[in-house]
């Protein structure tokens, strides 16, 4: 299904992919990037997007009930998870899962303090935008620390991964720019830092990789390919084919968490119970009511 354009540097592939509906082009395209100048994510906030981590966007042209599309983002979330737990030591890649409603995060090992087992490191963050008739879907996923994609170094301890990048393809009014194949070299330090949203990174869960660009690739093609069958069976069968698997997977549910709206204001407290059908967080309020939330930002209190 997936035409793969990839290319070394761009503003945004979410752009790329925007004016690609604009353009009437079919369901399928994705555009890839090794990194992004003008990256940004959900709610349009500003996205990082050095060299090291893999940027692309779909172009998604599905025929559902317009109510069906907020909750698109939850399932590319469960693609990504599903593609994320295929590349990563197996004892790592049960304590990655989707936080509602648009992140895939790492979990820190039980054996850390209360504080730190509450705190999760994001692995991927997804955006969703309707335009031109048609659904623009960004994800971006930490692979390689910045840092460590810049160095010549390379351990042999990072095997070579299935994979490969396919020729760049030049996009007009945008200059590209021509990245050597560096390798990254295994750090001295754990690269994990205390503190909410702190990023982990896929080589440091067991992705092995031989360069960086290998590595993207991989990832990228891992993820399109666990994403397929799910956006087939959420678009004949809508969310509620997968609120179990949600469940099944979630950072949030039995935390007490705090909604915050795009300005930071508080608009519900609650003890997280799961999602519903139509993909809301529910939440179970200090007077017994269940209360379904459609939008926001879950804070763990």
């Amino acid at each position: 299904m997936f035409r793969i354009r990839e290319l070394n540097s761009v503003d945004s592939t979410n752009n790329q992919v925007k004016c690609a509906l604009e353009a009437g082009e079919a369901e399928g395209l994705v555009v890839r990037a090794l990194r992004q100048t003008g990256g940004y994510g959900r709610q349009g906030r500003a996205w990082s997007s050095p060299f090291g981590g893999m940027y692309q966007s779909l172009l998604l042209r599905p025929r559902v009930p317009a109510v069906q599309l907020p909750t698109l983002s939850l399932v590319v979330g469960l693609g990504v998870r599903d593609a994320l737990v295929g590349l990563v030591s197996a004892e790592r890649a049960q304590r990655i899962k989707v936080k509602w409603p648009n992140d895939v995060v790492y979990v820190p090992h039980s054996g850390q303090s209360a504080e730190q087992s509450l705190t999760f490191q994001k692995l991927c963050g997804i955006s969703l935008e309707t335009h031109a008739g048609g659904v623009c879907v960004g994800i971006g996923v930490n692979v390689v620390p910045p840092e460590r994609a810049a160095c010549a170094g390379y351990s042999l301890e990072y095997a070579a991964c299935a994979g490969h990048l396919a020729d760049s393809a030049a996009c007009a009014n945008h200059l590209t720019e021509d990245f050597s194949p560096n390798r990254f070299a295994q750090p001295s330090h754990s690269s994990w830092v205390a503190g909410k949203n702190t990023p982990a990174y896929l080589v440091d869960l067991g992705l092995d990789a031989a360069d960086v660009q290998t590595a993207v690739s991989c990832v990228g093609d891992a993820v399109l390919q666990s994403f397929f069958p799910l956006y087939n069976r959420w678009c004949e069968q809508g969310f509620a084919a997968f609120v179990d698997e949600f469940s099944a997977h979630a950072a949030l549910d039995g935390k007490e968490v705090r909604i915050a709206n795009i300005h930071g204001g508080v608009t519900q407290v609650g003890v997280v119970a799961g999602v519903d059908e139509y993909g809301r967080l529910l939440l179970q309020t200090s007077d017994g009511a269940r209360c379904p939330v459609s939008s926001g930002e879950a804070h763990i209190l």
